[in-house]
């Protein structure tokens, strides 16, 4: 990973990683040891006949990825269903002697570029710390007595980011997402990059080369680009 001392790095892949499935996967480096793993729509995976495990091993397999677990040891492993509808799957979050908190309250986002969870468990967990605080303090533990949290949570980063992201999780359920745009993408960089005898073209004659060669259309560009801007 080319880190030492207490630096780390997080590595954030898509496309080939993936083996198709709409998703993406990670490599995080620890104090000791590294955190590999995939991030898949649990819809596509069954619409293509794979599961978490057989893209994992995907992943593995890929010569970037090899290099970096090379002679590593295997120490533990898990799996984790994550709900990503976003602020409209936000649901009852409080009842009588009881407050839910983290993604079992749907508290999860993705916003194109980002997949966060853990930092909004946390902060959700401090809200709801406060309004059972309140409501020991007042002897009232019932769900009325809880009702200071959502406020709270509201408030709260959890909450204003839950509502500035409201529109991602169906922004995101667009197939060309994770198909067309790859391959578009790549496609661009490729001919950017590429060190040949070839004269040069302008970005702008790339790209356009690059959509014209791709089952894109160009409205679908405009109108992708105008939700994402809208959306994220």
């Amino acid at each position: 990973f080319g880190v030492s001392g207490r630096d780390g790095a997080a590595h954030a892949l898509v496309g080939e990683a993936t083996g198709g499935v709409a998703g993406g996967a990670f490599c995080y480096t620890n104090l000791d040891s590294v955190s590999v793993g995939v991030v898949l729509r649990l819809d596509d995976a069954i619409a293509k006949g794979t599961d978490s495990a057989t893209v994992l091993d995907h992943l593995l397999a890929h010569p970037y990825v090899a290099g970096l677990v090379a002679g590593g040891e295997l120490l533990e492993y898990g799996a984790h269903l994550v709900n990503e509808g976003g602020l409209a799957a936000v649901g009852r979050i409080h009842a009588d002697g009881l407050v839910v908190v983290g993604d079992a309250a749907g508290l999860t986002l993705n916003t194109g570029l980002t997949v966060r969870g853990m930092d909004l468990a946390i902060g959700s967990a401090i809200a709801a710390a406060h309004a059972v605080d309140l409501a020991l303090t007042s002897g009232d533990t019932s769900a009325d007595g809880l009702a200071a949290y959502r406020n709270l949570l509201n408030e709260s980063f959890v909450g204003q980011d839950m509502r500035t992201y409201a529109k991602a999780p169906a922004f995101l359920e667009r197939p060309r997402t994770y198909t067309e745009y790859g391959p578009l993408a790549a496609q661009v960089l490729h001919d950017e990059f590429d060190v040949s005898p070839t004269p040069r073209r302008p970005l702008r004659k790339v790209a356009t080369g690059a959509l014209k060669a791709s089952p894109l259309k160009l409205r679908e560009l405009i109108g992708d680009g105008i939700a994402a801007w809208r959306s994220l």
